[in-house]
């Protein structure tokens, strides 16, 4: 399963005291599957990494889904929403 192939890229990466910021289009609708969200924030608690985007990132006229996310281990990482674009029903994120 690909979570658990994340998982291990972040055990890896934690054993190594690694500082990351992963940022992807998971296409895991965690407010739709809250079984789910609560099993990979657990997961990712446990490491020490933070979900730093929450908000619904997938706008459509019908829909509004959490898809897109920023993990990190780091401590001072945020995140700053740009709004969308004519090329995407994602918005532009920069990381900080």
């Amino acid at each position: 399963m690909i979570l658990e192939d994340f998982e291990t890229f972040c055990d890896d990466v934690v054993a190594r005291n690694s500082k990351f910021i992963v940022v992807g289009d998971f296409n895991l609708d965690f407010p739709g599957e809250k079984f789910y969200l609560l099993k990979i924030k657990d997961q990712f608690s446990s490491k020490g990494i933070k979900l730093l985007f929450y908000g619904p990132n997938r706008l459509t006229i019908d829909t509004s889904t959490l898809e897109d996310y920023v993990l990190s281990n780091e401590d001072r990482a945020s995140v700053l929403v740009h709004g969308t674009t004519k090329l995407s029903d994602h918005p532009v994120l920069s990381v900080n």
